[in-house]
C-alpha cells in the first residue's frame, strides 16, 4: 500500500470535495423547470446554462446570454412568456451558491 504525504492527501481530498459539489450542483440544476424547458426546446447543454446563470447580472442579460447559445431571433419572446424568469434564474443562482439578482 502506498503512503501519501498529509499535505498531498489534504489537497486531493479538497479537490475531490469541490468536484463532487460541482457534480451535485449540476445535477440539481438539470432538474429545474427552466433548464428542463431549455433542454427540451433547444437541446441546451447544462454547461451553457450554468455559464449563463453565473455570468448574468440582470434578467435581461440572462436572456441575452441564453439567446446567444440558441441563435434564434424569436426565442427571446418565447422565453419571456414562460413564467417568471427571475424566479427561475434566482433559484439556479441559489443552487450555485450565488446571490440573487433583484
Amino acid at each position: 500500500m502506498l503512503k501519501m504525504l498529509p499535505e498531498i492527501s489534504g489537497e486531493l481530498i479538497a479537490q475531490e470535495s469541490k468536484r463532487l459539489e460541482e457534480v451535485k450542483q449540476l445535477s440539481t440544476l438539470e432538474n429545474t423547470d427552466m433548464f428542463e424547458y431549455l433542454k427540451s426546446m433547444f437541446l441546451f447543454s447544462i454547461s451553457d446554462y450554468r455559464e449563463a446563470v453565473i455570468a448574468s447580472k440582470s434578467g435581461d442579460e440572462f436572456l441575452e446570454k441564453l439567446s446567444e447559445y440558441v441563435k434564434d431571433k424569436f426565442w427571446k419572446l418565447e422565453i419571456r412568456n414562460m413564467g417568471d424568469v427571475m424566479v427561475d434564474l434566482n433559484l439556479s443562482r441559489e443552487i450555485l451558491g450565488l446571490n440573487p439578482i433583484e
